[in-house]
Parts: C-alpha cells; sequence; structure tokens
C-alpha cells in the first residue's frame, strides 16, 4: 500500500508492521480515509506527534467553524442523528464542551463507577456461569458485547425489563463513528435514535416524577454557576454512554483475551498471581488497544511532521502506533507484564475519557472472572474476523473452549 488504508485486510488482521514502518518513513502520512465524501486523512503515528495533538487547541471537532457542510443523499438521517448528537460532548469544542463537561462531570463521577463493581462483577458471573457446562464460550458475543452495555443501563437506572432494547440500539449507533459509512450504516443509526430517544424520554419523564439513586437522576438535578442540562443534553449524555462506551469495552475484554491466549506464559503468571492483573491490564491496552486512533479537524493552517496541513483537513491520531513507538516505551513489540504504562487509549486533554474509569473496571473484572472460572482456556478457531473498522479494533467472534468442572 502506497497509501495507508485501515481497511486493507492485512491491516485489519494487523495494523503494527505498517505503523512501523509509517512512523520510520512518513510519520504524519496522507493516507485513505474509507469515507465517501473526503479524499484522504493525515495519520499522525509518531508518540511525541500524538501527544502534542491531543493538546494543540487549534485541532477541534466543530470542521463546521471552518468548512460549511454539504447536503447529502441521506440528509434526513444526518438531521435525526445531528439532532441528538450535536449535544456529544466529545463532538464539541470549548466553550459548549466546557460548559457539558463541566455539568456531566458532577454527575457521572469515578465514584459511581466505584459503587457500580459488585453489579458489575454480578453481571459478569452471570455471562460466564451461562456457558459453564457446555465447555465453550464467544467472549464477544456471550460476554464482552451485552456486559457494557448492561452495565451502562443499570447505571443510568432502565428498568431491567428494558435492557435488552439497548443492545441492537448501541451498536446501530456505533457504527455511525467510523469513518466509513455508508447510507445504510446511516439509515440504521437514524432509526436507532429515534426510537432510543423515544423511549427515553418516557424514562427522563418517569425521573422527573419520581428521583432514585441513578445516573440519570443525577443528570436531571445537576447545576453549576446557574447553568443546568437541558432535556436534550441530557439524552445526548445518555446516548454518548451507550453508544461511544459499548464498542471500546467490547473489543478491549476480547483483545485481553486474544493476547493472553497468544502468550500463554503470561498467562500463566496472571492465574498464579492473580495481583498483577491491574497492571496486566495496562500493558494489555497498550500492546493491543481497541481504541486505534481518534479524530480531530484542523481549525487553522497547521504543521505536524514537516507536513502543511489545511484548516478544515482531518488528522487520526492514532493510539495504536503511539503505544507502540519506541519513544513511548522501550522494546514496544515485546508484551510484557513489567511494563509499567499511563493510560493514552483514554486520551489526553479536554477530551480525556469521561467514562475512563468504569470501561477499565469492566476489562478489569471480566478478566478476573475468566481466570477464576475457565481453566485452560484455548482458542477454539484457527481463523479471526476484525471488524471492519478504523477507529476500534476487535475480532467479531471469539470462540473459547475450557475444561468443566
Amino acid at each position: 500500500m502506497n497509501r495507508y488504508d485501515p481497511y486493507h485486510p492485512d491491516a485489519l488482521a494487523s495494523p503494527y508492521p505498517f505503523y512501523q514502518r509509517l512512523r520510520e518513513s512518513d510519520p504524519v502520512h496522507w493516507g485513505i480515509s474509507g469515507a465517501a465524501d473526503r479524499e484522504g486523512i493525515w495519520y499522525v503515528l509518531r508518540y511525541t506527534d500524538v501527544i502534542a495533538a491531543l493538546k494543540d487547541q487549534r485541532l477541534g471537532r466543530e470542521v463546521e467553524r471552518v468548512r460549511p457542510s454539504t447536503p447529502t443523499a441521506d440528509s434526513h438521517e444526518h438531521q435525526i442523528l445531528n439532532d441528538i448528537a450535536q449535544h456529544w460532548m466529545i463532538l464539541r469544542d470549548p466553550p459548549v464542551h466546557t460548559r457539558l463537561r463541566g455539568l456531566v462531570n458532577k454527575a457521572f463521577t469515578p465514584r459511581m463507577a466505584e459503587q457500580a463493581e459488585p453489579r458489575i462483577a454480578e453481571i459478569a458471573d452471570m455471562l460466564v456461569a451461562a456457558t459453564l457446562e457446555r465447555g465453550s464460550i464467544d467472549i464477544i458475543h456471550e460476554l464482552s458485547r451485552p456486559l457494557p452495555v448492561l452495565v451502562i443501563a443499570e447505571v443510568l437506572g432502565v428498568p431491567a425489563e428494558d435492557h435488552a432494547l439497548f443492545l441492537p440500539w448501541a451498536l446501530a449507533l456505533a457504527a455511525t463513528i467510523d469513518l466509513r459509512q455508508t447510507p445504510e450504516v446511516r439509515r440504521r443509526g437514524a432509526d436507532a435514535m429515534a426510537n432510543m430517544v423515544a423511549y427515553l424520554r418516557g424514562v427522563i419523564a418517569a425521573r422527573r416524577r419520581t428521583p432514585r439513586d441513578d445516573l440519570l437522576s443525577a443528570l436531571l438535578s445537576v447545576e453549576q454557576d446557574g447553568s443546568a442540562l437541558s432535556e436534550d443534553e441530557v439524552l445526548g449524555t445518555i446516548i454518548l454512554l451507550l453508544t461511544a462506551g459499548n464498542d471500546p469495552v467490547t473489543f478491549m475484554i476480547g483483545n485481553f483475551v486474544l493476547t493472553l491466549l497468544q502468550h500463554p506464559e503470561a498467562l500463566a503468571r496472571l492465574r498464579s498471581e492473580p495481583g498483577l492483573i491491574e497492571r496486566a491490564a495496562d500493558e494489555l491496552l497498550r500492546y493491543d488497544s481497541s481504541v486505534q486512533m481518534t479524530f480531530r479537524y484542523a481549525l487553522e493552517d497547521v504543521s505536524y511532521g514537516g507536513r502543511a496541513i489545511r484548516a478544515g483537513d482531518q488528522l487520526a491520531l492514532v493510539f495504536g502506533s503511539a503505544l507502540r513507538d519506541p519513544a513511548y516505551t522501550p522494546d514496544p513489540e515485546r508484551f510484557d507484564l513489567d511494563r509499567l504504562n499511563h493510560r493514552l487509549p483514554y486520551g489526553l486533554g479536554i477530551h480525556f475519557c469521561l467514562g475512563s474509569a468504569l470501561a477499565r473496571s469492566q476489562g478489569r473484572i471480566a478478566l478476573e472472572t475468566l481466570l477464576r472460572h475457565l481453566p485452560n482456556m484455548e482458542l477454539a478457531t484457527e481463523t479471526l474476523m476484525w471488524q471492519p473498522a478504523a477507529a476500534v479494533r476487535g475480532v467479531t467472534t471469539l470462540p473459547i473452549r475450557f475444561e468443566t468442572r
């Protein structure tokens, strides 16, 4: 490939050799975006450049400030998605982002994530227990896919009997975040958005009448400097948590398990030294992060790596490459449980991931649950299928065999 294409089958299977070559030869690379309305995108691959870009106020989310939007064939679907997505803080720059972040931070706290841990463990146990007599489990479909949706639905306070509604909605909306979007993807996303909004307005009305000890009630009541969240902003925040928090956790857990199965000595060590799991989670995130990249737009002309980037150009800040950069850590291609890392996959600066504490808890607890219940895990397939996405990396299915007790 002369131009990097994250959707090429070889890059989906393992992007890391491509990252290494580009870091050395073309670290700010004009590559293929996969988006029908974009000629290309700048891939920023070196650790120092990614860190600088995450802090650079000349880069942002609101490209409309420098490049007017143009009507598309699916403008109706776009409008349905945008009516709520405009209230997603990850798509906004200051001052709107600052206000939303300040209010939501007062409701969605690390303490709330900590309080959710016993229930996360119960849900993970329930999901794994359903497979124990069979001696096999598909990690993606039977554990890591339902877990984050069930967890955030409970944290929000969605009635238990309605939890099953949220998984298909979250899947449809998550597909609209990636670079490559077909009209069918946007149609399904718009349908999911409309259905979710209609459902949640009813739940919000119920919480206004009878507040509870849950995140939804907290979002409705939070206030800062005389400002409160509007109903559409509450809806946007809830749907953001369900959408942006689903795929990264799903594929994080899958990547954790796959990496350990590919490094049996590390898996054996974790079984004998369970106290290492917290550190292991950091190294697993570094070695094969489910979050491969995040996106920004140039809000003015800028330069990175000697490249002139025009206002309106899109940049992909490639975490997956930065975390394998020797400037970040020595011998980066080696998986090492004793390595100490910081947590770049959750971002940096004003867009640091709001749900990072909850995501980390789910990854650690899922891994603890599997190690406790499933002795002698082994991969039950010779063929791995990677989801065709640039931003979030993971296998679409991960069948595992284990000994029954």
